[in-house]
């Protein structure tokens, strides 16, 4: 398979890299050497913290909505 970029790891980072370039009209391809684990029942979702200019990222992609 070819692709004009390849984004290695699918956590935060790289999951909101393919997010924002999923318009730009380049073949993407997202890399992850093991399945994502489990989501614990104990789930606290104050586990990673945004700041404004965060939110507003999260709000142009999407995303933010539909974090629990």
């Amino acid at each position: 398979m070819q692709v004009d970029i390849a984004i290695v790891g699918a956590g935060l980072v790289g999951a909101s890299l393919a997010r924002s370039l999923a318009q730009s009209g380049y073949s993407l391809a997202v890399v992850e050497g093991s399945p994502p684990p489990e989501r614990p029942r104990e789930w606290d979702a104050r586990l990673y913290a945004q700041s404004p200019g965060h939110g507003a990222f999260l709000d142009t992609l999407g995303a933010r909505g539909a974090m629990d």
